[in-house]
């Protein structure tokens, strides 16, 4: 019997791999995939990109191939300001502890995941592996397991026990205890099990016919020592020193806008009228007050004289815009790989995606964490000197606002290092190296399915 060849065996490459990539969540949680999706395809492979169905567009304008899973019910930016400002959703506005806060975001995903699974299923047939973001990691193992293929963790945070860092769950400033950072990533891991065994559960038996698992989900992913991707530069976070080898360090899957784009009239006109102004955004952060912090941005940028650009994000800022000095242009979205560079420092939530962007842009930044992982991202922006100390949502004022802007644009060091980061960034390339470490770990043949 002769084995059929695929097309790069015969043209004498690496044979392609099939891949379906697993991800959901807001814009912020998929567009990484959807470049690391689209570097997967130029090198060759098929990748099928598997999220909610409203991010088929984007997908379809980077010619990247989709697949619909968990229902059209997900949470809106809509339905979550509704709920936010009736008290149901209150620990996403930032106000509440962190735990708390967790534990909200991990219920919202945890009542889609059984749907998710079984729309994800066809997709993930016939595949050589099943990579997964990680709110997608349980459906996307136990797929992983019940078709017998490699699983692959792609993540957008350095998320694995190191004596060097904490958890990016945990209060970054506490690093200094003694035990605190290795005690920090068992008790996360420990607590995002707790969270997701009853989903777990429900999946596995419902719609793959698994028995639950015996023990901890990341526990066995960590056993089987499986290729793990990290998006993260590693000139942001250095690799620690006692991580296993099967942890890979790629730099950031950025998504350019697509060819062609061009900004609308106003945008330009704007950026040309006079100097480069202060981007001010929380992305999809919801604020139980949107009109009062359109009052402390404008408060801040009038007192340090800046011009800005207020992104209006799942807050709806720019529904409360109407007020605002001609020197402050509201804005629903733009694409941040384009703006940012255009801008003289960006005030945001502390997302990793948005945080990244800023960070490749080259300009200084200015973190007001929420929930999650947001604080350590605004800890490690000050601790790369690129901007100040973080603000906490619950503290954030104008005058504290105002103060911070005013120390990333007017500390010379803090601007010329934000800029020397930027472009050792952009000489990165983290899509492209995941691509060459999926080729050589998933060709070696090595790996075992899970289970």
């Amino acid at each position: 019997m002769v084995r059929r060849q695929r097309p790069c065996e015969a043209a004498g490459r690496r044979p392609a791999m099939r891949i379906a990539l697993l991800t959901a969540g807001s814009r912020g949680d998929v567009q990484p995939y959807l470049a690391l999706a689209r570097a997967l395809a130029r090198s060759g492979h098929a990748c099928t990109l598997v999220t909610q169905r409203v991010f088929a567009p984007l997908a379809a304008e980077y010619g990247v191939t989709f697949h619909a899973a968990g229902g059209d019910d997900w949470p809106t930016p809509e339905s979550v300001r509704e709920r936010v400002r009736n008290g149901e959703l209150a620990e996403l506005a930032g106000k509440r502890n962190s735990f708390s806060q967790l534990s909200l975001v991990a219920a919202l995903f945890a009542r889609h995941m059984t749907r998710f699974t079984a729309d994800a299923l066809p997709a993930c047939e016939g595949v050589d592996a099943v990579a997964f973001a990680p709110m997608a990691a349980v459906a996307g193992h136990s797929l992983a397991e019940k078709l017998r293929v490699p699983f692959v963790p792609a993540l957008l945070a350095p998320a694995f026990s190191t004596r060097e860092f904490p958890s990016v769950l945990f209060p970054p400033r506490a690093s200094f205890i003694p035990g605190y950072n290795r005690l920090s990533h068992w008790a996360a891991e420990r607590l995002l099990w707790r969270l997701n065994r009853e989903s777990a559960i429900r999946l596995r038996r419902d719609v793959l016919g698994l028995p639950p698992y015996p023990r901890s989900a990341f526990e066995l992913m960590h056993r089987a020592e499986p290729p793990v991707l990290v998006g993260v530069s590693p000139n942001v976070v250095p690799r620690p020193r006692d991580w296993a080898p099967y942890l890979h360090l790629t730099g950031y899957w950025f998504l350019d806008e697509p060819s062609g784009w061009n900004p609308p009239a106003r945008i330009a006109r704007f950026l040309a009228s006079g100097s480069p102004p202060v981007c001010v955004g929380f992305g999809s952060m919801v604020s139980e007050d949107p009109r009062g912090d359109v009052r402390i941005v404008a408060e801040a940028l009038d007192r340090v004289g800046r011009r800005g650009i207020l992104l209006s994000g799942w807050a709806g800022l720019d529904d409360h815009a109407a007020d605002l000095p001609s020197s402050i242009l509201p804005l629903d979205s733009i694409p941040h790989s384009w703006l940012f560079p255009r801008v003289a420092a960006v005030v945001h939530h502390g997302g990793a995606g948005t945080t990244a962007a800023a960070l490749r842009a080259g300009v200084p930044q200015v973190v007001v964490p929420f929930i999650t992982d947001q604080p350590f991202w605004g800890d490690r922006v000050r601790r790369l000197g690129v901007g100040p100390a973080p603000i906490p949502r619950a503290r954030l004022t104008a005058e504290r606002l105002a103060r911070a802007i005013a120390c990333a644009l007017e500390r010379g060091a803090m601007t010329a290092r934000a800029r020397d980061l930027g472009h050792t960034i952009r000489a990165e390339d983290g899509a492209r190296l995941a691509v060459e470490i999926l080729e050589r770990e998933l060709g070696r043949g090595r790996r075992r399915a899970p289970g």
